[in-house]
């Protein structure tokens, strides 16, 4: 589970980057790490979802 962590953590803040530096949006820190929370959550669902179906 770390291990994807990790690998949606830094997707998200670079997606989260790049939206902002082009919509030049100020985001706060609790906003950031409610938003990786968010993304990190809702991925780890879609892969409990996928296995769940793959084991029936």
């Amino acid at each position: 589970i770390w291990s994807a962590f990790c690998s949606i953590a830094t997707t998200s803040l670079w997606m989260a980057r790049n939206g902002n530096v082009h919509r030049q949006e100020l985001v706060t820190v609790h906003q950031g790490k409610t938003q990786i929370w968010k993304i990190t959550l809702r991925q780890l669902q879609a892969v409990t979802h996928r296995d769940s179906r793959s084991t029936e």
